[in-house]
Formats: structure tokens, sequence, C-alpha cells
């Protein structure tokens, strides 16, 4: 694998920055050419740091994140999120126009230009398919969770299934999911609270511990509220028959 830059931009930018650069205008070049990835008057690239130090193994990670840093502080790259998934914190980064007309005045195949020799060359583009820039950003898979494996076999009516599934997504906001033991042994519990108290009491619980963004379910409020559909017990028993 061979890298350079142009020599002009390094004297401009500096060494490291005119390997990025080049490296970049080689990427968004090409989008241009295929009319993708234009945003907001630019066209763009992305990468991942972990990309870059693959592309760059002479630079560390860190090193190359400072050396970003400092060029968008210096106005030399713009930055921007494009991601399709909003979990996707890929940076893109685009050449603001000060930047671009230079490499667009200059040839950057290592041929000569008319006037002048220019020293720069195409840079080697990343060949491997899980961190080429010029591909569509890998979309988070989506977790799947079958209805058994939510309620581990608690036949639930559907109003109470709905109503558990509601406070799941509650708890999954507030960034307080269950883990699996938790979430079985929470199941268990509003099981047994179905034995002792009514269903409508239950579902009014629920709905008033998240309208109180509450952390979680104070079953003591459901105290005195015991079932009224269990059995009676019977009267005559413990009496001896005539």
């Amino acid at each position: 694998m061979t890298h350079s830059f142009d020599v002009e931009i390094a004297k401009k930018y500096g060494i490291d920055e005119a390997i990025i650069l080049n490296h970049m205008f080689f990427w968004i070049q090409k989008n241009e050419a295929n009319q993708r990835h234009f945003h907001n008057g630019h066209y763009w690239t992305y990468s991942s740091i972990e990309a870059f130090a693959e592309i760059f193994p002479y630079w560390s990670a860190p090193q190359i994140k400072r050396i970003l840093k400092r060029m968008e502080a210096a106005g030399e790259i713009l930055t921007g999120n494009y991601n399709n998934s909003p979990y996707d914190k890929t940076k893109w980064y685009a050449l603001p126009d000060s930047v671009y007309c230079i490499f667009r005045n200059r040839p950057v195949d290592g041929t000569e230009s008319s006037d002048r020799k220019d020293e720069s060359v195409q840079p080697i583009p990343d060949k491997s398919p899980d961190i080429e820039t010029d591909k569509e950003p890998p979309k988070p898979p989506v977790q799947k969770t079958k209805v058994e494996d939510v309620f581990f076999g608690h036949a639930f009516s559907e109003p109470m299934r709905a109503k558990l599934q509601e406070w799941l997504a509650y708890k999954a906001e507030k960034r307080d999911s269950y883990k699996p033991t938790g979430l079985k042994s929470f199941m268990t519990v509003v099981s047994n609270k179905l034995k002792v108290y009514s269903e409508p009491d239950v579902l009014s619980l629920i709905d008033n511990c998240m309208a109180n963004n509450w952390q979680g379910i104070i079953w003591d409020r459901l105290k005195g509220k015991e079932n009224d559909d269990q059995p009676p017990a019977n009267p005559w028993e413990g009496i001896p028959k005539l």
C-alpha cells in the first residue's frame, strides 16, 4: 500500500493534514461522480476512527482523533451526521470550498500538469468491505423478542399483556430495562398479584405509576383492594354434621 500527498497542500496545512485531505478528496470526488451523499451544498464521505486506523496503520486511533479534531477546529474539514439510523454515530466529512477548490484545480493522480510538476498521487482506496467508506453505513440489527420470552409462559389476558408491554417500553425509555432474570421475576410477581387483586386494579396501578413517572410499581397501593372474585369461605366449614 502506498500513501502520498500534495506538497503544496502539505506546505499550507501540514503533512498529516495533507494525507487526510488527499484521502477524503478521493472519496468525495467519487461520490460526486456518482451523484450520491450530497447534503447542504457539499458532497460527503464518512468513516469511523477505527476504519481510519486500518487505512493509516502508522497512526494510532487517538492520534487520528486529534488530527481530525485539529483540522475541524481550523476549518480544513466539515463534519456532520447523515446516517439513516439515529443510533449510528459514524462521522461524515466534507471539504470546505476553500480546500475543495485547491484540489479541483490540481491533478491528484500523479500526472504532470501543463505548467508544473505535481507531486501528489491518488490515495489507495480502502479494499476492506467492513471499512470501505463509499458503502452505506450498516444499520443496527433489530432485536426481536418473542412474546413467550417476555411473559415466560404466564397466562395473562390480552389487555394485561398490552399493558405490560407498555410498562416495559416505559422502563426502556428511562434506560432502566430489566435484565432476563429480573424480567422473569417481575412477570412472576405480576402473576401472583393478579391472584390477589383484580385485573382492573392492577391495570390502573400500572397506569398511575407511569403517569407519576415512578421508577417501579408500588404494589402497596393495592392494599385493601383484595380481589372480590375469590369464592367466599364455606360458612359451615368446621361445624360437625348432625
